[in-house]
């Protein structure tokens, strides 16, 4: 069945959960089930003992985990919501309010995600989230449970009882040692952690809630680099985007120039110019604009890689909605107007694209490559 998901994991910069708690600090907690619609009454049966329905202003949340967990993901997914809709409202692209509440399961541990998505048609061993449109809900897990925090997250259980003998037994020297690696190991869960919820959380629910705006129709055909380019621009944290303009996508843009040098040194990132672009489009790392707007499916298995479609889908919606501002909300507004019944071929997306914005020839690549380039890149050493 169709659905969206990510199944890559990278460290990018740490976005506490305290901000996004903050940021919605007087979320209502309602709670009763009898007035969530029937299908959600359903599924809550049909999930189980332990699982309990959390409804906020824009979501239902099914969910299993503690409440500590629960309330930074139901301040992240609110955040989020409320980004795109500035984000919408800034850029005078037509949208309407969901008329009932987006459905969200939440799991506390990994293996119980994976049955259930199993169950439902989906592959889920290694992604973290996925938006289900056929059934127009998203489903996601605890981070912190991943299969590849299992070694750390035990580690630091053990590093937490010898701190504790260490300072039981007076030992400073020990203790202090313990502590550091404690301290390393704690930060390096978090920030995989933190990674996984912008990459994954905020992606996955910018899909539902452009898909239940109008922005994009459930069952049309969308253009897919419009679809995972809107989203990867909401991977962004949340407060940053309170003017309704999303910032710079960093791990996006690092990744795009990565692709375009074809290393992942700092030396030769940072040195990418864009006479290198139509190297990478040879090699295979990237794609033309003219084939990416055109592209059906966006990932196809084959190349480019996925990762590098995506980070070029993000820098030319971006591009787009810093220049090309008014022309993108007409666009838009072209595409949330396809019924349900039609499909579109490659030519004619490329028709549209450039009766909007005009024509993908080498000046208009040029362009996009200038501005890219010319974002703030921040590049880990290495």
């Amino acid at each position: 069945m169709p659905r969206y998901g990510f199944a890559r994991y990278r460290c990018v910069a740490l976005f506490t959960a305290a901000t996004l708690v903050h940021a919605t600090a007087a979320l209502p907690a309602v709670t009763d089930t009898e007035q969530a619609p029937r299908e959600v009454q359903s599924l809550l049966a049909e999930l189980g003992p332990g699982f309990q329905l959390r409804q906020t202003p824009h979501f239902v949340v099914l969910y299993d985990t503690d409440e500590d967990v629960l309330k930074p993901f139901i301040s992240r997914i609110e955040a989020t919501y409320q980004c795109i809709i500035r984000f919408l409202e800034v850029n005078d692209i037509p949208y309407s309010e969901p008329q009932q509440r987006l459905v969200i399961c939440f799991f506390a541990q990994y293996d119980r995600f994976v049955s259930f998505a199993s169950a439902e048609g989906h592959e889920a061993e290694h992604i973290a989230g996925y938006y289900d449109i056929s059934r127009n809900r998203a489903v996601f897990y605890d981070a912190a449970t991943m299969p590849r925090l299992r070694s750390v997250q035990k580690r630091i259980d053990q590093l937490e009882e010898e701190v504790r003998a260490a300072h039981k037994r007076h030992d400073r020297s020990a203790q202090s040692l313990l502590s550091n690696e404690l301290f390393r190991l704690r930060n390096r869960r978090d920030n995989i952690t933190e990674s996984v919820n912008r990459l994954v959380i905020q992606h996955e629910v910018a899909h539902q809630v452009f898909f239940n705006t109008g922005v994009l129709v459930r069952g049309a055909d969308n253009p897919p680099w419009l679809v995972e380019g809107l989203a990867c621009l909401f991977e962004m944290p949340p407060s940053s985007q309170s003017a309704g303009i999303p910032g710079v996508n960093a791990y996006r843009l690092l990744n795009l120039r990565q692709a375009m040098a074809g290393s992942p040194k700092a030396a030769a990132v940072r040195k990418v110019t864009s006479a290198a672009f139509a190297p990478a489009v040879v090699a295979g790392r990237l794609v033309s604009l003219a084939e990416l707007v055109s592209r059906k499916p966006l990932i196809d298995g084959g190349t480019p890689p996925a990762e590098n479609l995506y980070a070029q889908s993000w820098s030319l919606v971006f591009y787009l909605q810093r220049k090309h501002r008014e022309d993108l909300a007409v666009y838009m507004t072209v595409i949330a107007k396809r019924p349900a019944d039609r499909a579109y071929s490659p030519a004619q997306e490329r028709q549209l694209f450039e009766a909007t914005f005009g024509t993908l020839d080498q000046r208009f690549t040029d362009e996009w490559l200038r501005f890219v380039l010319d974002l703030p890149v921040r590049v880990p050493q290495g």
